[in-house]
């Protein structure tokens, strides 16, 4: 059986191990990883020593990884980065990676969990109660692959609210800003590590004044160029630019012009709207179109793309670029790859359960599910040095396990476009796709390469790491499922 693909693997894992301060602690990321790739139950961290077949009394070994202080996220994230930018196929843009941005609500019941609050809960689906108590994270990810197949990455997962309390404290990572400026100041972190120009996908929840003075700002400073293509409500108005008045005039010279409500313009201009064909989600729709430059937000009158747009079944919607050289064509089907982002959450959840997480302490004030937004935070209170290390401790423990899944879920989608994979050594499917095999199908066949290789092939790290920590007696089930 060959194992290249679990060579690359354990090769881009290897490149992690500068990151940590103790060679132990990067064992235990590599086994982490793995255990996210092969696992079968979604129980929590125990899970992992089930995955691997390890040696129960490692659990307290485990459990301790996730609150140690021999790593440091922030140099974790900066090497994934790295690592992406280098090895993976980037799907590109005029030549430029297109990252994606979004948030996911995450609901959780614990009690002492830190950075559980009351979110509103936006899903249309009948399923979801419109308020719920959980995390909020913000997920930074980059689209790889081809229209054939299509991924979309996740390089940074954060939680962006109910932590804003614990900013001041000694540390930790932790900002007091806003979900919207915080994932644009991430983007900007990963421009620096791509150390190129970029397209930033967002929906229309991201297009405000402050988010685009985070990248306006980031390019002044960097050199490279942050555009934003994202989606813009129905009731957006915009201005036209100011007109020159004849002579001299006293006073400061105006910043915008006639106010326009772009919505009307469906009608208003519905004789000059041209009609094309896109590719979206797969497939070839006819759309029609309409471009046209203005000036938006307030006090900051900065000019925008805007893209008024008419699908086939009557449905009208407004895109918006900074960049505006971007032709309407492509604004329409890069925007349209940013669904792609959905398809992450489902494969986080439901392959790898990311969110599965069971982090807490003692030390973080009991959730109170009647708090108004007037009460001020509990974390607030917290004055002991040592009860702010164990809320410290528990948040990075939740971090670190997103992050972990993160890197898991990224090398599984770079398996699936590099690599060629014998369609026999997939699971049974009634109609097997014609495209590259899903990040489902990707891991159970590692799962069985690599229970093979561990009897039938040259040991790698990965290998060496498991046979370590094994009971002796459970090498006969590796025989077995060989």
């Amino acid at each position: 059986m060959d194992l290249s693909v679990w060579n690359f693997i354990d090769n881009s894992l290897n490149r992690f191990q500068k990151c940590f301060s103790r060679k132990a602690a990067f064992n235990w990321f590599c086994l982490v990883v793995t255990a996210f790739i092969v696992r079968t139950d979604k129980l929590g961290v125990t899970s992992f020593i089930r995955a691997l077949s390890l040696d129960g009394a490692q659990y307290e070994c485990l459990i301790h990884f996730f609150r140690s202080t021999a790593w440091n996220l922030s140099s974790l994230r900066t090497c994934w980065c790295k690592i992406v930018s280098e090895i993976a196929p980037l799907y590109p843009l005029n030549g430029r990676p297109l990252f994606v941005c979004d948030g996911v609500k995450c609901s959780k019941e614990g009690r002492y969990m830190v950075g559980v609050k009351k979110h509103a809960q936006e899903s249309q689906t009948q399923s979801k109660p419109q308020m719920m108590h959980g995390h909020l994270w913000g997920n930074l990810s980059i689209l790889i692959g081809s229209n054939d197949k299509l991924a979309c990455l996740p390089l940074s997962t954060r939680i962006h609210d109910g932590i804003q309390a614990m900013a001041d404290w000694e540390g930790v990572d932790v900002s007091a800003e806003s979900h919207i400026v915080q994932i644009m100041k991430n983007a900007c972190e990963a421009v620096e590590v791509f150390r190129k120009n970029v397209y930033l996908l967002a929906d229309r929840y991201f297009l405000t004044v402050p988010a685009l003075q985070v990248l306006n700002a980031f390019c002044d400073v960097s050199g490279f160029k942050i555009d934003l293509i994202t989606k813009a409500k129905k009731n957006i108005v915009a201005y036209e630019e100011p007109k020159k008045p004849p002579g001299k005039r006293r006073g400061r010279p105006t910043l915008k012009g006639a106010r326009v409500k772009l919505n009307d313009y469906f009608e208003e201009k519905s004789d000059q709207f041209r009609k094309t064909t896109a590719f979206m989600y797969g497939k070839m729709t006819e759309v029609e179109y309409y471009k046209v430059d203005l000036l938006w937000g307030q006090g900051l009158y900065q000019k925008l793309r805007f893209v008024l747009i008419k699908y086939d079944n009557g449905t009208p919607e407004i895109l918006v670029s900074t960049d505006l050289n971007l032709e309407p064509l492509q604004i329409i089907e890069a925007y349209a790859k940013r669904f792609r982002c959905e398809s992450l959450y489902r494969e986080l959840k439901q392959i790898l359960s990311a969110f599965n997480y069971h982090f807490w302490t003692k030390s973080m004030p009991k959730l109170n599910h009647f708090r108004k937004k007037t009460d001020p935070d509990p974390l607030r209170f917290i004055t002991d040095p040592k009860d702010r290390q164990k809320i410290i401790n528990a948040f990075r423990a939740t971090e670190m396990y997103m992050f972990a899944s993160n890197v898991a879920m990224g090398l599984i989608m770079m398996v699936s476009i590099k690599f060629e994979i014998d369609p026999s050594e997939l699971r049974y499917q009634r109609t097997p796709a014609k495209a590259k095999p899903s990040e489902a199908n990707v891991s159970i066949y590692l799962r069985k390469l690599l229970f093979r290789g561990l009897i039938t092939e040259p040991p790698n790290h990965i290998t060496d790491l498991i046979h370590k920590h094994t009971c002796r007696c459970d090498l006969l089930d590796y025989q077995n499922m060989a």
